[in-house]
């Protein structure tokens, strides 16, 4: 909020603007980050069940854990 004015060397607050103003603006910015901080959120977890899975799937497929390290490094290039 702005400082409009004195009254009796005392500062007053503007009203709140009727078109949204700063605090709309306030709240946009905190939604957004909610949102990226959700999106972080799923990249992590994505990651984490690939990690956790990629044991089983080495020992049905059969492959090295250099090939095992190849599917980590592409499954987080491809998401990240």
């Amino acid at each position: 909020m702005s400082l409009t004015g004195t009254e009796a060397g005392v500062a007053t607050q503007a009203p709140p603007r009727a078109d949204g103003g700063s605090a709309s603006l306030t709240d946009k910015r905190w939604w957004v980050l909610c949102v990226l901080g959700l999106a972080q959120l799923m990249v992590v977890l994505d990651g984490t069940v690939v990690n956790i899975a990629l044991p089983s799937a080495q020992q049905a497929l059969d492959f090295s854990n250099d090939q095992r390290q190849w599917i980590v490094t592409g499954y987080a290039s491809s998401t990240s």
